[in-house]
């Protein structure tokens, strides 16, 4: 039979469209495609569109599938064409998950990254390395202001920052000091005695 022919399905917001070329999409076929591509939700969110288009070509099937989310469109097709229209859905099908698991392994890989460039970055205190006999290694360390300021523009620093500690020279006295973050929510500080 020739034409295209819709059917849409609104679950949450999923809506899935078939369009059939030179062919008529058997309501099994539909169910089958439903199933696969709800499943997709774990892996790019439940807000999406599908377009799923079958085409016939001298007894020869193919499968286009195209994804579109807010934040990515998945096209992809079955590029051989099958004399089985479920087996030409069903390479598409496998073709949009890996996809769509490509993408999510990719956000979820950029996630990781930046965490652990912030762990990074907080590690502001040496680490129990040693240098091959045994002895903790020394690391230095960059921070310290060299111009002077005052006890609260040196809270602020600290406040505002990632970092746990400020060394800082006081404007009052000139002093070497140190303000660092307490665990009750409160800011310590250190000052000399002489």
């Amino acid at each position: 039979m020739t034409g295209i022919f819709f059917l849409a399905e609104r679950e949450k917001d999923l809506r899935i469209t078939f369009t059939g070329r030179q062919t008529e999409i058997k309501a099994s076929l539909k169910k089958f495609v439903q199933d696969k591509i709800k499943k997709l939700n774990r892996l790019i969110g439940d807000s999406f569109d599908a377009h799923v288009i079958l085409s016939q070509t001298r007894h020869r099937y193919s499968a286009e599938i195209i994804l579109r989310a807010p934040s990515l469109t998945l096209t992809v097709d079955s590029n051989t064409g099958t004399e089985d229209a479920r087996s030409a859905v069903q390479t598409a099908l496998a073709k949009i998950e890996k996809q769509a698991r490509r993408f999510k392994e990719k956000r979820t890989g950029r996630r990781k990254r930046v965490g652990k460039d912030l762990i990074a970055k907080r590690r502001s205190l040496p680490t129990k390395e040693t240098d091959g006999d045994g002895k903790p290694s020394v690391i230095a360390m960059n921070g310290f202001s060299k111009k002077p300021i005052t006890l609260n523009e040196a809270a602020l620093r600290v406040h505002d920052s990632e970092d746990l500690f400020l060394v800082f020279r006081n404007a009052d006295n000139l002093k070497i000091s140190v303000i660092y973050k307490r665990k009750d929510g409160n800011l310590g500080l250190i000052e000399p005695d002489a």
